[in-house]
């Protein structure tokens, strides 16, 4: 007798230890894709090189992400990486390892680029790259050689709002999914439209 009530607490304590744990899991997962969400929508207010310089200023030292500034040999350049990573999700195997980088090039003191990259596994990408120096080539372009796999998108600043909107568009949730999001489609919705639509 006393010793299945033995086994029941033990198999009770094991039950309530994997439904914390599966907690705990689920609130990670949360932040990770709020935090993504957040860094989505930071790149997408950079307008300005004042924009920049506060976004920049904003992530710094915040959680659950890696922050990193460089400076380049060339120009008085200068690069920083903001990099959400799903390290414990893929350590565990539940999802393979993905991750969404916000990217900042400054030139003189003025930002030039900023670039939004999901990787999705070892091997594909989806990013683009919205340019704020004059180039009426750059206007818009989506890279398809890698269709559908990944892709590549990048377009100028002053880049109809209707269209930079859905350039912005990442599914964030992309980076917890246990299933799905193997294609650029699935991590930027429409990706493959963006060129098509009335420029």
């Amino acid at each position: 007798m006393a010793g299945r009530v033995t086994y029941r607490r033990v198999a009770k304590a094991l039950l309530l230890a994997l439904l914390l744990f599966a907690a705990v899991l689920v609130v990670y997962g949360a932040c990770l894709c709020a935090t993504a969400k957040a860094l989505i929508n930071s790149a997408k207010e950079i307008r300005t090189t004042a924009d920049a310089e506060r976004e920049i200023a904003a992530w710094r030292g915040r959680h659950l992400v890696a922050f990193y500034d460089a400076p380049l040999e060339l120009g008085g350049d200068n690069v920083y990486w903001v990099e959400v990573l799903n390290t414990v999700l893929s350590k565990l195997r539940i999802v393979q390892p993905r991750s969404l980088e916000m990217t900042i090039h400054m030139r003189s003191g003025k930002v030039q680029s900023v670039w939004l990259i999901f990787v999705n596994g070892p091997t594909y990408g989806t990013s683009i790259a919205e340019w704020f120096v004059s180039d009426p080539a750059m206007r818009l372009h989506v890279d398809q050689h890698l269709r559908p796999w990944a892709a590549f998108v990048e377009f100028s600043a002053d880049l109809p709002d209707h269209q930079r909107n859905k350039a912005f568009a990442f599914n964030a949730d992309c980076l917890v999914k246990p299933w799905g999001c193997k294609q650029a489609e699935d991590v930027l919705p429409g990706i493959w439209q963006l060129d098509a639509a009335p420029k």
